[in-house]
């Protein structure tokens, strides 16, 4: 069962008639899988006729036109698999399903067919990624306050209400994307303000996140109108709490102390440094964190950069961001 070449999501008439030309074109291995416990879908309630005018050249109630196209499918002896819900179908095509007779099973067919009719047009499901901290039933009571749910039409939710809403729900949440993944509701976030054995995880600006920002970007805006923007300041913490913005004048000082220690998370791509005891930690971007964005923007077709607050470094020549992206500038067009 699970070598199909092609799985049919959906046995109302669209599916059905995917089916069998599907067949017809010589796709032996198919399989039909359909929620309901009959084949024919929203037209087993349509009774008015008004139907097969277009295919069978005759007019027929909704039920009696289903009939033509399951009488069809088994004259072509198209499986199908009825009290089936699909829970899942992954980037690769991997279908999850579920049915009392099989139980929990996959398929990976080599293509898929979603033929869902009115179902596609509502969110079925929502997924969370990216929490570390941040209790997930939270996030899902702010996304069901702001409009969002399964079983709700796509077109009733706002996502940009829903991702502002998050992301003024909790301080340490720091960055927070809703879209739509098929009848998905797709919620990415990231919650970068943990404390964790009172050293704060506050990394700015995480690869991660400006990956999500230059993809959501890229179908929208012409890549030669976008720069990124890096800064030079970094976020300052003392005790487990944000005391403010640290200048590119006064992390080289830092750096420069013989108690400082430098260290460099490669899970997020930036640079951290702990001072003294270690009751002080700086979050900021050195060479290799800009180098890395850089290299990401350029992944995108953005090769313009912009640097802020540049006018407390006093040493160009030797400043540690900069030196990072001219070492990179021949992997990189900067």
């Amino acid at each position: 069962m699970n070598n199909v070449d092609l799985v049919i999501i959906g046995g109302g008439p669209a599916g059905l008639a995917a089916a069998v030309a599907a067949r017809k074109a010589g796709v032996e291995n198919l399989l039909i899988l359909e929620r309901d416990s009959e084949l024919g879908g929203i037209l087993n309630q349509c009774i008015h006729n008004g139907f097969g005018l277009h295919t069978f050249k005759e007019e027929l109630t909704g039920p009696e036109y289903a009939a033509r196209f399951i009488a069809q499918a088994e004259e072509l002896q198209i499986p199908y698999k009825l009290n089936t819900m699909v829970l899942d179908l992954a980037a690769d095509k991997t279908v999850t399903a579920m049915n009392k007779t099989d139980g929990l099973f996959q398929l990976h067919p080599k293509a898929v067919i979603l033929a869902m009719g009115i179902l596609s047009s509502f969110c079925w499901n929502i997924r969370i990624e990216g929490l570390e901290t941040i209790n997930e039933y939270d996030v899902y009571q702010t996304i069901l306050e702001n409009g969002g749910g399964e079983f709700t039409p796509k077109s009733t939710i706002d996502l940009e209400k829903i991702s502002l809403a998050l992301r003024m729900k909790d301080p340490k949440l720091s960055y927070a994307h809703a879209s739509f993944d098929g009848v998905e509701l797709v919620v990415r976030v990231a919650d970068y303000g943990d404390v964790s054995e009172d050293f704060p995880i506050a990394p700015l600006a995480p690869l991660e996140e400006v990956y999500y920002a230059l993809a959501e970007l890229a179908d929208q805006v012409d890549s030669d109108c976008l720069s990124l923007l890096l800064t030079t300041t970094g976020s300052a913490w003392t005790d487990g709490r944000h005391t403010g913005q640290a200048s590119a004048a006064e992390i080289e000082q830092l750096l420069s102390a013989s108690q400082t220690k430098d260290y460099y998370s490669d899970r997020y791509a930036c640079a951290y440094l702990t001072s003294g005891s270690g009751d002080t930690a700086v979050w900021y971007l050195n060479g290799e964190a800009a180098l890395e964005r850089a290299r990401m923007a350029a992944f995108f077709g953005v090769d313009q950069l912009c640097l802020s607050d540049l006018s407390s470094v006093a040493d160009y020549d030797n400043y540690n961001l900069l030196e990072g992206l001219d070492a990179g500038s021949s992997q990189v067009q900067i």
